[in-house]
C-alpha cells in the first residue's frame, strides 16, 4: 500500500507500522487536461535531422557487421558539427561527441581525417564542434556515462554517438534480454532528455538474412530496442550491387519515410537517388531447389546437343518428352540468354519430312563444346 505524506501523517499512532515497515510514501500524480493540450499543444522539439529525429530523442543505426555503419556515423557527426546535409537531409549545426569503444585511437583519428577530407571540411571551419573519446578496452556502462556527462548543461551538445552499443552493456546487463534492453533504453532516454540532445546508438544486426524482416525486427538482442527508440534506422544489402545498400527507418515523431538507396565509395556513403531501393532477399528453399533442377537440365541439354547430328534437336527430345517443364524452360532461357543455343525454325528432325524447329548449339560460343555451367 502507498500513502501520501498527508495520509501518513493523519494515521493514529496505533495504526502506524513499526520502524522500517512504513508504507512507501509517494506523491500523488498531477493529471493533465487533454482538452487544454488540444487547444494549446506544446511546441515540438527542435529538429536535428530533418524527417528523422529531434532534440531529446534516441536514434538507432543498425546494420550487419563490417557493412560500414561506423563510417556512416562519422559522416553524420561531421555533418551536424558543420551543419551540412546528411544523405540528402538537412541537419542542425551543433556540438557533437563520439564515444567509441571499438576502435583504437589512431584508427579513429585516421578515419576522421579521411572523412573530413572527403567532405571538404576546411581548416577555417569551427572544428571544435566535434569532440571524441576512445574507450576501447575500458568497461564503461551507461551509469558511468551518465556520471561523466552530468557536468554538461542541457543543450550544450546537439548529438552524442555511442559506438558500439553492445559494449556498453556492462554490470550484468544482457543484450538478449528484453527487460535489460528496456532498462538500458530508459536510462538513455533520461540522459537524452536531461542533456537536451540526440543520442545515437550504433548497433549490429542479428546473424542471417535480414531482407525478409520488418524494419523494427532488425537488430541483435531483445526486440524492445526498436520500440524504445524514436528513430530506428536500418541498413541492409541492396539487390543490385554490393556497393549499394538500402536505408529504411521506423519513426515516432515524424511521418513515415520511404526507403532510400545509398552508395559506398570510400570513405563516404552517399545518396543514390537514381537507384530504386530494393532490399536483397535470400533465396527460398523452393528457389534453391529450382536452381539445382535448372542447372541439371542445362547440362543435359548441352550434352544431348553435342551428340546430335548438326548439334540440333527438337524441344521434345531435349526435354525428354516434357517441353513445358519449368526447369527445362528455365534452362532454355538461360542458354539462349548466354547465346549458347539458337532456335532453328526450319530444322527437320531425322526420319521426318516436315520442319518442326529445334535448338542448335552455337559453335562460335567459347564454351559451346563444354558442359560446364558457371554457378
Amino acid at each position: 500500500m502507498s500513502l501520501t505524506l498527508n495520509q501518513l501523517a493523519s494515521l493514529p499512532p496505533e495504526k502506524r507500522l513499526p520502524h522500517g515497515d512504513e508504507p512507501k510514501v509517494v506523491e500523488p500524480w498531477k493529471l493533465k487536461s487533454a482538452w487544454r493540450a488540444v487547444s494549446a499543444p506544446a511546441p515540438m522539439r527542435e529538429i536535428i535531422i530533418d524527417g528523422y529525429v529531434r532534440r531529446g530523442e534516441v536514434l538507432n543505426i543498425i546494420a550487419s557487421t563490417k557493412i560500414g555503419k561506423s563510417w556512416l556515423a562519422l559522416y553524420l557527426l561531421f555533418s551536424v558539427a558543420t551543419g551540412r546535409n546528411w544523405l540528402g537531409r538537412q541537419t542542425k549545426k551543433g556540438r557533437v561527441l563520439l564515444l567509441d569503444n571499438e576502435l583504437h585511437d589512431e584508427t579513429i583519428q585516421n578515419r576522421m581525417r579521411s572523412v573530413a577530407d572527403a567532405m571538404g571540411i576546411s581548416e577555417d571551419e569551427d572544428r571544435d564542434m566535434f569532440e571524441y573519446l576512445d574507450l576501447r578496452g575500458v568497461a564503461v556502462g551507461i551509469g558511468e556515462i551518465e556520471q561523466q556527462l552530468s557536468r554538461f548543461e542541457p543543450g550544450e551538445f546537439t548529438l552524442i554517438v555511442l559506438d558500439a552499443k553492445y559494449r556498453y552493456f556492462c554490470n550484468g546487463l544482457q543484450e538478449n534480454s528484453n527487460d535489460d534492453q528496456t532498462t538500458f533504453h530508459n536510462q538513455i532516454d533520461q540522459l537524452a532528455k536531461r542533456l537536451d540532445c540526440v543520442i545515437a546508438l550504433i548497433h549490429h544486426s542479428s546473424k542471417g538474412d535480414q531482407g525478409g524482416k520488418a524494419v523494427t525486427d532488425v537488430g541483435s538482442g531483445g526486440g524492445s530496442q526498436s520500440r524504445a527508440t524514436d528513430c530506428h534506422v536500418v541498413i541492409r544489402p541492396h539487390d543490385e550491387s554490393p556497393e549499394l545498400a538500402v536505408l529504411d527507418a521506423a519513426l515516432r515523431s515524424f511521418p513515415k519515410v520511404e526507403p532510400i538507396s545509398i552508395r559506398w565509395e570510400f570513405p563516404l556513403w552517399s545518396l543514390a537517388a537514381d537507384v530504386e531501393a530494393i532490399v536483397k532477399q535470400a533465396p527460398s528453399r523452393n528457389d534453391t531447389r529450382m536452381d539445382g533442377a535448372t542447372r541439371d537440365k542445362t547440362l543435359a541439354v548441352l550434352e544431348i546437343l553435342k551428340r546430335e547430328p548438326g548439334n540440333t534437336a527438337t524441344e521434345y527430345k531435349l526435354s525428354g518428352g516434357h517441353p513445358e517443364q519449368k526447369s527445362f524452360r528455365a534452362a532454355i532461357a538461360e542458354l539462349e540468354g548466354e547465346d549458347r543455343i539458337a532456335w532453328e525454325q526450319e530444322f527437320t528432325p531425322p526420319r521426318r519430312t516436315v520442319a518442326a524447329g529445334g535448338w542448335r548449339l552455337v559453335e562460335s560460343h567459347p564454351t559451346s563444346g563444354a558442359v560446364e555451367f558457371d554457378s
